[in-house]
């Protein structure tokens, strides 16, 4: 999904969590502020 050759048109975070994505930012920076919990694909803040 986030390849761009694969899908250069849409973010790969609006494919995979579409409008969720903004409150999973919001619960991210709440209960992982350090960033210790990552991953490739995963939600940043």
């Amino acid at each position: 999904m986030a390849a761009p050759e694969w899908n250069p048109d849409v973010p790969w975070h609006v494919l995979y969590h579409q409008a969720n994505y903004a409150r999973l930012q919001e619960a991210k920076a709440r209960w992982d502020p350090l960033g210790c919990f990552t991953h490739k694909l995963g939600v940043t803040t």
